[in-house]
């Protein structure tokens, strides 16, 4: 929910602060001195639908792009010692520290 909330907010902040510089630049009383007719609300809507979907695609590719940069590889099924100690050991720090894998899940990379 404090994603959702984060997410939200820092988009519509941007919103705000761009119709802020609108209004203290006097962009609309100038476009309309010139004869622009520009409405700039829906210049504001459609700046929103944009900025959403980009930050949207940004959320979902960041992950998948991550990994493929690092070149992680997801240990499900240990195929030699080394990835058989890895495993314990994060299984151990699991233990004994329940909320280390589950509030910060970007710490480790074994599941």
């Amino acid at each position: 929910m404090l994603r959702l909330g984060l997410y939200l907010g820092s988009n519509l902040a941007i919103l705000v602060v761009l119709s802020g510089v609108f209004r203290l630049l006097g962009i609309d009383s100038l476009l309309q001195a010139n004869g622009v007719d520009l409405n700039l609300t829906a210049l504001l809507i459609f700046a929103a639908v944009l900025a959403f979907a980009g930050s949207l695609i940004s959320l979902f590719l960041s992950k998948t792009m991550a990994k493929a940069g690092m070149r992680v590889q997801v240990i499900t099924t240990p195929r030699s010692p080394v990835e058989h100690w890895l495993m314990v050991t994060e299984a151990e720090i699991h233990l004994q520290a329940p909320g280390a894998c589950s509030d910060n899940p970007s710490r480790f990379f074994v599941r």
